[in-house]
């Protein structure tokens, strides 16, 4: 008979409580720190995001960015300032990618709806400007396609 040990997820903050302080998320010899009070300060985050869903959010960004950078990564020796700035620049708009759109529907509303599809331009404004910064880390040309 065999058994297996299932490890249980256990979460950076308590979920029971919104006001944690939060800590730096280290990266390691190539990516640089990424800062959640930082992260919420560039991408203007209100008090509606806690700080628990926002490092969530950060965490999900840094494996995204880090799993879309890593066949060029391979070839690296580091990053330059230029391109850690821009590492973070990814990281933090897909963060505001993501959570824009996990709030966009919390109210059901015909006001929520409209307020919903407001939000639509500023997702993609967001996804574009990831796109773009994981171009200038890679110093490929930016391209920008819009299918109608």
């Amino acid at each position: 008979m065999m058994s297996f040990a299932v490890a249980q997820p256990v979460p950076r903050y308590p979920l029971d409580s919104t006001e944690q302080n939060v800590d730096v998320i280290v990266g390691d010899d190539l990516w640089p720190d990424i800062d959640p009070k930082i992260a919420r300060v560039v991408i203007r985050l209100n008090g509606t995001v806690t700080n628990v869903r926002l490092v969530e959010s950060l965490e999900n960004s840094i494996q995204a960015v880090q799993r879309e950078l890593s066949e060029w990564r391979s070839q690296q020796d580091g990053l330059n300032d230029k391109q850690k700035g821009l590492y973070r620049r990814a990281v933090y708009f897909t963060t505001k990618a993501e959570l824009m759109e996990r709030y966009r529907d919390f109210d059901s509303t015909e006001a929520g709806n409209r307020v919903a599809d407001a939000l639509d331009p500023a997702i993609r404004d967001a996804w574009q400007t990831v796109r773009w910064a994981i171009s200038d880390i890679m110093e490929r040309p930016r391209v920008t396609i819009d299918v109608l």
